[in-house]
């Protein structure tokens, strides 16, 4: 069925938010539009407003979704309005309270992959990086295959994963936590979640910098503190060793998706160091 775009005039407005994929505009009190950038894919556009209505659906707190508008040449979905800080910016602000927040964005994580399945349609969290597959030119052709092949027996499981599961994008508002950044909401493992913190905590080129990380606005030691009570909290208790090892691989194929798409934009040893963990792990 045909997709209707609202036509809306933004005027002289100005963002109050941008990111990767768009930017957030203020529209009224009560709604805001995520407008996408010109060329993002519309399909992503559609995957991402469904995704925030099966959420809501399983029971898990996010904005409501309104209507699909065009501005110009870029399309947009308006949003709930939902008045709060990030999880980020709190841990950052009240950093004695890193440890008892990850904690509760255990609780948050335990919810959600927790939650009954009512949608067998969505994509799988292994989607994004099957694109990348393609493009890997530094292993052989068999090292690739048991990437794949890795990648369909995760697919086996059957459970919700958010898809960019970080402390920026819970909203800690009166009324409790709510998720934001619906985009990647997917069905499969929920270990990618867990690999998606990882690495934004601890593995991404601004986890690696000293003092404060200009993505989450942590420090190192906040970082440590946060994953002790995400980690104490989420498995009760410290993590087997067997299931680190798989979040270990896990995480490595979200270096592998991150290496392809921005690894120009950063240092060469940084790339050569995943090249070479690819290498050795499958």
């Amino acid at each position: 069925m045909e997709q209707i775009f609202k036509t809306i005039d933004l005027g002289d407005t100005v963002p109050f938010a941008k990111g990767g994929t768009g930017e957030c505009y203020r529209l009224n009190e009560a709604t805001i539009l995520k407008l996408y950038y010109e060329g993002f894919p519309v399909e992503r556009i559609l995957r991402e407003k469904e995704g925030a209505r099966t959420a809501l659906i399983a029971g898990v707190p996010t904005a409501l979704s309104f209507d699909m508008v065009q501005v110009g040449k870029r399309q947009g979905v308006i949003y709930e309005f939902i008045q709060g800080r990030t999880l980020s910016e709190i841990v950052a602000q009240t950093p004695d309270r890193a440890e008892e927040l990850g904690g509760m964005f255990a609780g948050i994580a335990a919810m959600l992959h927790n939650a009954e399945v009512k949608k067998h349609n969505l994509p799988s969290p292994t989607a994004p990086i099957r694109l990348e597959i393609p493009k890997i030119d530094y292993v052989p052709e068999e090292t690739v295959q048991h990437i794949i092949q890795f990648m369909d027996i995760l697919d086996k499981d059957c459970h919700y994963v958010h898809g960019d599961f970080h402390p920026n994008n819970i909203i800690m508002t009166k009324d409790g936590p709510m998720l934001i950044d619906m985009g990647g909401f997917s069905l499969g493992n929920p270990i990618f979640d867990l690999a998606t913190l990882r690495f934004n905590l601890f593995e991404s080129p601004e986890a690696l910098k000293d003092g404060r990380s200009s993505f989450n606005g942590l420090t190192r030691e906040e970082t440590v503190k946060f994953w002790k009570g995400f980690e104490e909290e989420y498995f009760g208790g410290a993590i087997d060793p067997a299931y680190a090892e798989l979040l270990n691989k896990v995480t490595l194929l979200k270096k592998i998706r991150f290496e392809r798409l921005y690894g120009s934009d950063y240092a060469e040893d940084y790339c050569a160091a995943i090249r070479k963990e690819v290498s050795e792990v499958f």
